[in-house]
């Protein structure tokens, strides 16, 4: 039966079938935000109750229950930005401009937290030295947090670069070429 399908259909068949893989792997590549959120509040909750246990807060003598939200402390992430972490690690499992938003959300925000993990680190180290907090603590914290921002940046370049790929397959031009090569 299938040799007797036309040309038009057999190309048809390919196209659709193409665009149905790249479908499946950028749900996977989606759920990954999913599989990184469970490790990574862990974290986040060690470092946000060391901080008010230690009181630690984002500069030396501050009070780290009014910092935790905003701008965070030496040892936890403003909880504001983790926040958009999350509500952009879901909407990024939604298909469409919804899925693009909460993937570049999320992309934004993991890469503000390898910031805040690598970047402010010797800031952070001066302020837990100050207020007699253990160093390895805050290195350890503020390494995770800088990994967990590299993964999900990561995960984020991965899915737009695979909605992108898919856009362009589907335009009118994309598909006209896909269906010269066959």
């Amino acid at each position: 039966m299938a040799r007797h399908q036309s040309a038009g259909t057999r190309a048809k068949t390919r196209v659709t079938a193409h665009l149905g893989g790249n479908a499946m792997r950028s749900q996977k590549t989606a759920r990954a935000f999913l599989l990184l959120v469970p490790f990574y509040v862990p974290v986040l909750v060690a470092g946000t109750w060391l901080s008010v246990r230690l009181d630690v807060g984002y500069l030396t003598g501050s009070d780290p229950s009014a910092d935790l939200f905003a701008r965070g402390t030496a040892l936890s992430p403003p909880l504001l930005l983790v926040s958009i972490l999350l509500a952009g690690s879901l909407l990024a499992q939604r298909r469409g401009s919804v899925g693009i938003v909460g993937a570049t959300l999320a992309g934004f925000t993991g890469f503000g937290l390898l910031v805040f993990g690598s970047g402010l680190l010797p800031g952070h180290l001066a302020v837990a030295r100050s207020v007699g907090a253990p160093e390895s603590t805050t290195i350890v914290l503020g390494v995770l947090t800088a990994l967990f921002g590299l993964c999900f940046s990561t995960v984020a370049v991965a899915l737009l670069g695979r909605s992108a790929r898919k856009t362009k397959a589907r335009s009118p031009l994309g598909v006209g070429r896909r269906l010269l090569r066959a």
